[in-house]
């Protein structure tokens, strides 16, 4: 069968790797960071969770650095969510983040900032599955605002951020992160992200029946896309 298909023999060459790599492997950052791509692998890629499970538990009991027990309890949490149990996903996120906050965390500077800040965004959207928009709100402004001391721009966060305030129907709040992302997209030369910038103005607008300047935020959509 995996002959015939390309992914089914994709996944077994990756599995041959990954299992060659484990048994060659014995510096452990090194066998957290396979463990960590096993967990993926035959989780999210082949949707095996018991096989993803039994890697997720290894690397969480292998990380010998809190920066490498970060990632682990991520892959981890991952198969929870997966598994439809949201509370311990939410445990082990926010375990993975106090991580962060040890001094001996570990790991490249580089890759701490943005894993972290991946992180945070990932307990936002567990806790808008679990229905608490107001922690979700809280949680995704400071994955924004982390994301915009990195970057100079909040790409994901803020479009990320203003979406919440609107399934919290505060849309005051839609209209503040909207105006910062065009503002800041506009400065950085991103047409598509302005774009989506004041698609979220039209929106908000719309929903406080200001008419005019939806009308003009859609306006600008469509010339920044022409």
């Amino acid at each position: 069968q995996s002959a015939r298909d390309p992914a089914l023999a994709y996944a077994a060459v990756i599995r041959r790797h990954l299992d060659a790599a484990l048994a060659a492997e014995d510096l452990p950052s090194r066998r957290t960071h396979l463990l960590y791509r096993a967990t993926i692998q035959h989780g999210r890629r082949e949707g095996d969770l018991a096989r993803a499970a039994r890697f997720a538990e290894e690397a969480v009991a292998e990380a010998t650095t809190p920066f490498d027990e970060a990632w682990a309890r991520n892959g981890r949490a991952y198969l929870t969510f997966r598994g439809g149990d949201l509370a311990a996903s939410i445990r082990d996120t926010c375990a993975a983040l106090a991580c962060f906050a040890r001094r001996d965390v570990g790991g490249p500077r580089g890759e701490r900032l943005g894993s972290e800040i991946g992180l945070t965004s990932n307990l936002a959207r567990l806790l808008v599955e679990a229905g608490d928009l107001r922690g979700a709100s809280r949680v995704a402004a400071r994955a924004a605002e982390g994301e915009r001391a990195l970057a100079g721009v909040s790409f994901h966060g803020a479009p990320f951020c203003a979406r919440i305030e609107a399934m919290a129907g505060r849309w005051t709040r839609v209209r503040v992160w909207a105006t910062r992302l065009a503002r800041e997209a506009e400065a950085h030369a991103l047409p598509g992200l302005t774009a989506d910038a004041h698609a979220l103005l039209g929106e908000a607008y719309e929903s406080a029946r200001s008419f005019e300047r939806a009308m003009s935020a859609w306006a600008r959509v469509r010339a920044v896309r022409s």
